[in-house]
């Protein structure tokens, strides 16, 4: 098995070596941390975690990085780590092209 370990990533080993309830207690302990199992959507809004949700939604209101920062609690170097997948998760490059997406997606929703 150790062999097997070091051949694959740490999903592929809890798939092939652990049955469905570990898998389960392991996924749901993955959503409690604010993480996503395996297969989940990983471009556009739906996305996003409640996290990024959060610094997207300041981030459009005009806060600058270290306001985020502090209202969430986390350093301005994880803010700008989480705008970073955001920007990459919605496919833009700049904190004015987040507006945009949020017109589009409000748009094809209704």
């Amino acid at each position: 098995m150790n062999a097997d370990r070091h051949r694959c990533n740490d999903q592929q080993f809890i798939t092939l070596h652990l049955g469905p309830l570990a898998r389960t207690v392991i996924g749901s302990a993955l959503v409690a941390a604010g993480g996503r199992p395996h297969g989940y959507q990983q471009t556009g809004w739906g996305a996003l975690t409640d996290t990024e949700r959060k610094i997207a939604n300041r981030l459009v209101l005009g806060r600058a990085n270290a306001e985020i920062a502090e209202a969430l609690f986390i350093t301005t170097s994880t803010v700008e780590d989480h705008i970073g997948r955001i920007y990459a998760k919605l496919g833009i490059q700049r904190r004015q092209q987040l507006l945009a997406s949020i017109i589009r997606l409000a748009s094809t929703s209704s």
